[in-house]
């Protein structure tokens, strides 16, 4: 997030038919991250490569963004779910937590607290007994589970 000139915040830019304006020094990016302008620049001088941002590879899919510094080894895994009708995505906007990383995946694998932290949205009383939860080995490293939650106020 930050221009080849002088860093400065290129999520603060404009986006201008398609390309990025700096908002420091006015500088213009394409698509692909090439530098197509420098407003303060003498007419003909060319504009060093240098100049050009960094591309990463991004896709946005589920309603995320996502992200690949490198050349991707693999497809976005598919979530069957996403096409079925019965199910409803529900993404949230972007939140900062001021924890360690070790409290945040307690609280996101703890579903436990749900029907007292979380009553009256996607905690219910009743619904104590925790079920259990299987990990799946999705790749060589990485694993991951699943578990659905009932939603009593969807609507409301």
């Amino acid at each position: 997030d930050s221009c080849t000139h002088r860093q400065a915040p290129l999520s603060k830019g404009t986006l201008e038919d398609g390309c990025l304006r700096c908002p420091y020094h006015g500088w213009l990016f394409g698509d692909e991250g090439h530098c197509l302008e420098v407003p303060s620049a003498s007419e003909g001088l060319p504009i060093p490569p240098k100049a050009n941002l960094k591309s990463l590879h991004v896709e946005e899919k589920y309603g995320l963004v996502w992200l690949c510094p490198n050349e991707p080894d693999a497809p976005i895994p598919e979530v069957a779910a996403d096409s079925d009708s019965s199910f409803t995505r529900l993404n949230t906007k972007m939140q900062i937590w001021n924890t360690d990383s070790t409290r945040m995946i307690d609280n996101m694998l703890d579903i436990s607290h749900f029907p007292y932290t979380h009553r009256g949205t996607f905690g219910i009383e009743q619904e104590t007994v925790v079920p259990r939860i299987k990990l799946e080995q999705l790749d060589e490293t990485f694993f991951g589970y699943g578990y659905e939650v009932k939603i009593n106020n969807v609507g409301s």
